[in-house]
């Protein structure tokens, strides 16, 4: 496959898993309040460890290990490292079932709270 084939394959699952992983932090309104503080923390924390605050490539060899398996890595970090061609071979492969993995888990976690969270709503009135 081409670096533009398979950087669309990558961009289109990195959304997908920002999309999936957004329910689940959604859902968190049906358990709190406001859900204001919950997406400010967790938005900021993304951000870090995407590689938007300082590129992944960067970060020592054992944090950039760790913080790479996280889902974050796999949303916005894998798409422009397989474009800029510094993810290439056998690694595009385990980057892409990477974000599959992670894809598959948080569209079931995301499942599984949301029946959980329909439980318990109950609407009034017509």
């Amino acid at each position: 496959m081409s670096t533009w084939a398979i950087t669309i394959l990558s961009m289109t699952l990195g959304l997908l898993l920002i999309v999936a992983f957004n329910m689940i932090i959604y859902m968190s309104v049906f358990y709190t309040v406001s859900s204001q503080g919950i997406k400010l923390f967790v938005t900021s924390l993304a951000e870090f460890l995407s590689g938007s605050v300082i590129p992944l490539p960067f970060l020592p060899d054992h944090v950039r290990r760790i913080v790479e398996f996280l889902p974050f890595a796999s949303a916005q970090n894998v798409p422009f490292r397989i474009f800029a061609g510094d993810i290439t071979g056998p690694d595009v492969t385990i980057s892409i079932l990477k974000q599959t993995f992670w894809l598959f888990t948080f569209v079931l976690i995301g499942r599984y709270l949301e029946k959980r969270a329909l439980k318990r709503v109950v609407i009034q009135g017509g």
